[in-house]
């Protein structure tokens, strides 16, 4: 059997705009489209690029895990690629590099995210292709044992590192236990008691079209989109709807500085970290974004340069935000010398609360909006990046602003509102880590 036999079943996709078809297109605001198939999708129109980008979110991400029992999540969308209707890893790895595409899948907390980019010649094999996938997994016995336990392996590794087990002692300082931390610091147990009915399972209910949010972004008309988005999730079942996950209790933040004794060496680890409010609106995600840049990215933010004023090193810190629908935090995290330990603690406390209270200045703002315009630029060269803007905005905001939309919020709002300075909390958590 041939691969084209192989993939048979699926819904045949009409031909594309040819290269000498292109008119001059630029990026403009999604559209609101029905395919012929039912399924709603967003759809914009451009030759940026002679590629097709399609971003989906399916809802659920592996805080559906659970509390106990088995991390499917994050194993099952590594399984997704092992083999799918009895086409072998290497035949769909193959297929896409035929078509001059990829594909990926990625999960967080809330969401499981599914990728696809190929030239648009290409993109109707790698829509076939994807298909398969999604529809099919084979979840072997032997991929499966060999997967979960390299996951539970990493695992294992991991939490012999500092700042696995600083995360751990964040999560259990943070709140009561909650499936939003199951990925801080992930138990190697759950991931070696996955079953291949659990994988099933798990696909049955996640890959699904009900409030799936889909984006299509290439040089092709609504008729030929809407054509790959019933191609790509034909004979996926509708599904129930994400589940309603139980709000994080907080604990009461600790005093003093929560210390930890791992490993060896020269170095000590330090987490600062605190959660706010969710982010559920675009305009203040940007803010948040932005302030998140200038407090902690790079040797040019404010903690960097603070640190090395006040140490003579910045010791490698630096800040990540994690956003979901229920929980969001702010870290400060890094090395920092073993013989400073409480006056880096004073120091980035220090730049933490000045922050708070005061907001960035002039110079600080004008350089992130010029960041974040760069940025920008590099996504309206992308489809596939623009299509995965669209659908992060739309799955996490409800709101649809193209890029100009997004760089005209960037560089006209005021940065240091409440709601945006609320990233810092008013008495963040602090760990420590030192070797033993």
């Amino acid at each position: 059997m041939n691969r084209r036999q192989l993939l048979a079943g699926g819904i045949a996709l009409p031909f594309l705009l040819s290269p000498q078809a292109r008119a001059a297109l630029v990026f403009k605001s999604p559209d609101n489209v029905i395919s012929k198939g039912g399924l709603p999708f967003l759809h914009v129109r451009s030759n940026v690029q002679d590629t097709v980008g399609i971003a989906i979110a399916f809802q659920g991400g592996d805080a559906e895990d659970g509390l106990t029992g088995p991390l499917v999540t994050q194993t099952g969308v590594d399984l997704m690629f092992a083999g799918s209707n009895g086409i072998a890893e290497s035949e769909i790895v193959e297929t896409f590099l035929d078509s001059g595409g990829s594909m990926w899948l990625t999960a967080n907390g809330d969401r499981t995210n599914m990728q696809i980019k190929a030239p648009s010649a290409g993109i109707r094999g790698a829509i076939e292709i994807a298909n398969v996938v999604l529809r099919h997994p084979d979840f072997l016995e032997k991929k499966i044992a060999r997967t979960i336990e390299d996951k539970a392996r990493g695992a294992r590794q991991a939490l012999a590192w500092p700042e696995a087990q600083l995360n751990l002692a964040f999560a259990n300082a943070l709140a009561e236990p909650h499936p939003y931390l199951n990925s801080l610091a992930p138990e190697p147990d759950r991931f070696l008691a996955a079953t291949r009915k659990d994988f099933q399972a798990w696909h049955e209910s996640r890959f699904t079209t009900r409030d799936a949010v889909v984006c299509v972004v290439g040089d092709i008309d609504q008729a030929a989109a809407g054509a790959l988005v019933d191609g790509l999730l034909n004979g996926l079942p509708q599904g129930k709807g994400k589940r309603e996950l139980p709000d994080v209790v907080f604990k009461p933040t600790p005093a003093a500085p929560v210390r930890l004794t791992v490993g060896s060496g020269n170095q000590a680890s330090l987490l600062v970290a605190g959660a706010y409010p969710p982010t559920h609106t675009v305009t203040l995600d940007i803010e948040r974004t932005l302030l998140t840049s200038i407090f902690g990215e790079g040797m040019k933010s404010r903690l960097s340069r603070a640190v090395r004023e006040t140490l003579g090193s910045t010791y490698g810190l630096s800040a990540s935000r994690f956003d979901s629908d229920k929980l969001a935090t702010l870290a400060i995290s890094g090395r920092i010398d073993l013989a400073r330990v409480d006056d880096s603690i004073a120091a980035v406390l220090a730049t933490w609360d000045k922050m708070r209270r005061d907001g960035p200045d002039g110079d600080e703002i004008r350089d992130a909006r010029a960041l974040w315009n760069n940025r920008l630029g590099t996504i309206e060269r992308d489809h596939s990046g623009y299509a995965q803007m669209l659908r992060d905005e739309a799955s996490s905001f409800g709101s649809l602003n193209d890029v100009g939309r997004v760089r005209d919020i960037a560089l006209k709002l005021p940065l240091g509102s409440p709601e945006g300075l609320a990233i810092f909390a008013e008495k963040p958590l602090v760990l420590v880590s030192t070797p033993g």
